[in-house]
Formats: structure tokens, C-alpha cells, sequence
């Protein structure tokens, strides 16, 4: 499947902001909230966001490098909210943003 850059970082840009569209009209006040809970949350959204709009464009085998390079992007990183949970792929990965999980 053939992309361009732009459409790729539209799609990002889309899917992060459904999801962040999804936090502040549930019942999140970012005022309201430990601004750590707003980090994890926007880092674990940023991932997923990565993960569906570059990453979906992919083949079977290409999805395999892509998982250990998102995750190698993010190991050792200096910030504890930026994590990609163990265990399955980053494509098994959901944001839960109304619960911040």
C-alpha cells in the first residue's frame, strides 16, 4: 500500500486527538487530576496513536520489526510514563483513556 508522509501524520494527528477528544468529554478536569495521570495518559495515547497510523500501514512481516522498534524507542527512556506494557505486540495495546489505564 503506497502512503505519504503527510497522510501518515494526519492520521496520527486524527487518532490522537479522538482519543484525547474522548478524556476531556467523559469526565476528566485536567485542573482536577495529578498532572503525573496526565502524562501516563498523553504518553500512552501518543504510543497508540504511533501504533495505528504509521504502524497500521504495514505488512505481517514488517509489523514485527515495527513492534521491536517502537518499543526500543521508548526502553530505558528516562520518563516512567512513557512505557510499552510487556508481553504481545504494541498492536495488541489499548489506551483505555475514560479510566486512564
Amino acid at each position: 500500500l503506497h502512503t505519504v508522509p503527510e497522510q501518515l501524520v494526519r492520521s496520527y494527528f486524527d487518532l490522537l486527538e479522538c482519543q484525547l477528544k474522548i478524556y476531556y468529554e467523559t469526565l476528566y478536569d485536567v485542573q482536577e487530576h495529578d498532572p503525573d495521570e496526565c502524562q501516563y495518559l498523553l504518553a500512552m495515547v501518543c504510543i497508540f496513536a504511533l501504533t495505528w497510523s504509521f504502524g497500521a500501514n504495514l505488512d505481517e512481516r514488517s509489523r514485527g520489526v515495527f513492534d521491536v522498534h517502537v518499543r526500543g524507542l521508548f526502553s530505558g527512556n528516562p520518563l516512567p510514563f512513557c512505557v510499552v506494557p510487556d508481553g504481545g505486540s504494541v498492536y495488541d495495546f489499548l489506551a483505555n483513556v475514560p479510566h486512564c489505564k
